[in-house]
């Protein structure tokens, strides 16, 4: 349980991060989407049902860097 609340914690944050990114001129994304979060080690999208264990390929906390290389852990 605890790691389910740190996994949608870090996507709400880096969510935002990524809207925030986007607002700049020179970023596009094909395809365009909103409200996810793009693992900066698989480049893989990830949107708030990956948070869910039993989806087919789920956000994990491996798809956070760790603080060695600038992440959360």
């Amino acid at each position: 349980m605890k790691n389910s609340k740190k996994k949608e914690r870090i996507f709400e944050i880096f969510s935002r991060n990524l809207e925030w990114v986007k607002e700049h001129k020179d970023v596009g994304f094909e395809p365009d989407f909103s409200n996810g979060y793009i693992c900066p080690i698989c480049f893989d999208p990830f949107f708030r049902a990956d948070l869910d264990s039993k989806v087919p390929n789920p956000l994990t906390l491996e798809d956070i860097p760790p603080v060695s290389l600038g992440g959360g852990h």
